[in-house]
């Protein structure tokens, strides 16, 4: 993957997960969302710009 592009799972674990969680004791998770029909194996992809 070129190197201005990331998946919304290294977004997740790079930077929103350790950010939501703060010193909470509960911690976010990357999944599917339970229920929503979706086809697995999908995933966001983002280019900077």
């Amino acid at each position: 993957m070129a190197d201005n592009a990331f998946t919304s799972e290294e977004l997740f674990s790079d930077y929103i997960k350790d950010t939501v969680a703060g010193n909470s004791k509960q911690i976010p998770e990357f999944q599917a969302i339970r229920n929503s029909k979706h086809r697995s194996g999908g995933d966001f992809v983002f280019q900077r710009q």
